[in-house]
């Protein structure tokens, strides 16, 4: 169960998508991906919101994780 602003039961979503065509995913995708991700939870955990741009190890904008509200 999601309490958030003292209202139960509201779903709330995340849709995340990281785009791997170029050079920083080129001999590691999957490990650069955890590197996002991992930071991307770092954020969460930090308690920053989590409408944010992605960037790969070499700065790139690859993605964007963004909050649905259902």
């Amino acid at each position: 169960r999601l309490i958030l602003s003292g209202v139960e039961n509201k779903t709330v979503k995340y849709q995340i998508e990281i785009k791997t065509d170029n050079a920083a995913f080129d001999d590691y995708q999957e490990q650069e991906v955890a590197r996002i991700l991992k930071d991307l939870a770092g954020k969460a955990e930090a308690g920053y919101p989590l409408d944010v741009p992605l960037y790969d190890l070499n700065g790139n904008k690859v993605g964007f994780c963004r909050r649905i509200e259902s």
